[in-house]
């Protein structure tokens, strides 16, 4: 009996040993399957396609309905032109797209590239973001428009989906998760339209903005270029000066020197165009560029083009100060030496 049971276990050991690697594949196939089932791709996995897959989808004005689906799936952008079909005509007020040259990739989920293709020719509504606004602006201006409820809104950037956009936080409770990618333009929406779909729009429209920006030269990463865009767009009084604005930063963050933005402070208070104290420069909080090295925790705004641009593209000088114009009153005064800094603080009146 001992023989047999030690030949029984010898068996179930050699039977043990043969299944593992199946079980181990088994369970590395359902791992993948599952997070790419759920969404929950690497970053990597979804800059790639965001970057290398995204292409100009044009609609022609003889286009309908089954031939723009057929395109779709042709060209990779979809699985099923059967699926969009059935999609567009349950969810669509409009059958008929838009002409025009569309920005498609096949990150994007059925129901976006549908929203993006088959808006109306005479949209009902129409939002439009200004420049430089903070996401508490657009918050207001959406339920101006009777789009959602500003609660709502909030929720919506905490717990939204947002896929395929590798640039923003996981959902959670991260009430600035968007700020700096609504992209500041005109949008057309229909009226059954929610407030996560019209979002979309706005990050579809900053990723492909954001793609068209020249080589970078700032040695910053994406997220980085947008918190200084943000920086440039509250800070500069014109579109000229913000590459050299951008260099000051710039500058001192390679001298691991305090950006010192007062924007960033009148972003934590919640204050716009507040002219600061000596008090406020004491202010408790990550925003409190005087206090905390590095950039801000997050963009403190959503930036124009000239913005992403100038921070993405320096301009190369030695600036390690500025100080606002006080004779023009549109534009700064530079300075590469904290005693030549002092010197203009004296001919602009500030001690």
């Amino acid at each position: 009996m001992a023989s047999s049971r030690k030949n029984h276990k010898s068996t179930r050991q050699i039977h043990w040993y043969a299944i593992l690697p199946a079980l181990i594949l088994v369970c590395v196939i359902g791992f993948v399957f599952y997070n790419h089932l759920d969404g929950s791709v690497s970053g990597d996995e979804i800059a790639n396609l965001e970057e290398t897959e995204r292409v100009d989808f044009v609609v022609d004005p003889s286009d309908n309905l089954e031939t723009i689906a057929m395109r779709l799936e042709h060209e990779g952008l979809i699985k099923n032109n059967a699926n969009f079909i059935a999609y567009v005509k349950a969810h669509c007020n409009n059958k008929k797209a838009r002409p025009g040259t569309y920005r498609l990739s096949a990150a994007m989920p059925l129901k976006r590239i549908s929203m993006i293709v088959m808006r109306p020719k005479g949209a009902a509504r129409v939002i439009t973001i200004p420049q430089g606004v903070t996401l508490s602006d657009i918050a207001t201006l959406f339920e101006k428009k009777e789009i959602c409820s500003k609660k709502e809104f909030w929720k919506t950037v905490r717990t939204g989906a947002f896929e395929g956009h590798p640039f923003l936080v996981s959902p959670g409770q991260d009430d600035t998760r968007l700020e700096g990618y609504l992209f500041p333009g005109t949008y057309e929406y229909e009226d059954n339209m929610d407030p996560e779909s019209i979002m979309e729009l706005m990050l579809d429209n900053f990723s492909a903005h954001f793609d068209k920006i020249p080589k970078r030269t700032n040695k910053l990463n994406d997220r980085e270029t947008v918190i200084l865009a943000s920086m440039l767009e509250r800070e500069a009084r014109s579109d000229g000066e913000k590459p050299a604005i951008a260099s000051v930063y710039v500058n001192r963050l390679k001298k691991n020197m305090p950006l010192q933005c007062d924007a960033t402070i009148v972003y934590a208070m919640g204050a716009p165009g507040r002219s600061l104290n000596y008090a406020d420069y004491e202010l408790k909080s990550p925003y409190n560029t005087y206090q905390h090295k590095g950039f801000p925790p997050s963009p403190i705004c959503n930036p124009s083009m000239t913005s992403l641009v100038a921070a993405a593209n320096p301009a190369k000088t030695n600036y390690y100060f500025y100080l606002f114009n006080t004779q023009t009153h549109n534009a700064h005064v530079f300075a590469s030496t904290y005693e030549e800094h002092l010197k203009n603080r004296k001919i602009y009146g500030y001690d």
